[in-house]
């Protein structure tokens, strides 16, 4: 146990005295290892470092993914996560918590009828879509909190109409091998007043979906 101690001691002592005050000089190391977790390309402004719950903490400015930057997938306008130390100790990346604020998340429908969400095609067929590593990543985390963040909606073959979804509050965490989550969102105001969407999903793959199962309670205010 002593030995236990002292060594969480020498770890926090490095992310306090060393790593926090020179992060900004590892973002192109910390941009390689998330490319490696996920498969897809990572771009990251500025990292900065503290302390949260007695965890380590990032604090990411303009997170990008996708190959173009000018137009990626994902871009969070900032993300916050604290460091899981035991996978630390492991070599490995894994986040205790991510809090992602002002997310721009793009759903939409091309022409030849695929669906596309964040880059990622929503198919049976995996030689047609790019690679969900990245989202799949995400949800294997401890727990993801996403704090005003907006949805656009579009289809190309005019069959439903574009929509933007604002002030969307997200949270999910594992529990027994499924995701529970709490979501709301504001349609516009000709569409509706806020929504609330509470459930619980079990699957591994995000360009999958159909074959998720679980339960979806949604919550309208009466009028």
């Amino acid at each position: 146990m002593l030995a236990f101690l002292l060594l969480l001691l020498i770890v926090a002592s490095a992310w306090q005295f060393w790593f926090m005050p020179r992060l900004n000089d590892y973002r192109p190391w910390l941009m390689t290892q998330l490319e490696q977790a996920t498969g897809v390309p990572v771009f990251i402004g500025q990292v900065s470092g503290g302390w949260q719950g007695g965890y380590p903490q990032l604090m990411v400015r303009d997170f990008a993914v996708g190959k173009n930057r000018q137009a990626p997938d994902l871009r969070f306008a900032t993300l916050s996560a604290t460091l899981s130390v035991r996978t630390l100790f492991l070599g490995q990346i894994q986040f205790h918590q991510i809090v992602l604020q002002s997310p721009l998340l793009d759903i939409s429908r091309t022409m030849d009828g695929r669906w596309w969400m964040g880059g990622v095609a929503l198919s049976q067929q995996s030689s047609e879509h790019r690679d969900a590593s990245m989202l799949n990543w995400l949800l294997a985390q401890n727990e993801i909190v996403i704090e005003q963040g907006q949805v656009r909606f579009s289809d190309a073959q005019g069959q439903y109409p574009s929509l933007t979804l604002s002030q969307v509050d997200f949270s999910t965490d594992q529990f027994l091998g499924a995701h529970r989550f709490n979501l709301a969102l504001t349609p516009p105001p000709s569409v509706g007043p806020r929504i609330q969407v509470q459930g619980r999903l079990k699957g591994r793959d995000v360009a999958q979906l159909q074959q998720w199962s679980g339960w979806l309670k949604l919550q309208l205010p009466e009028k």
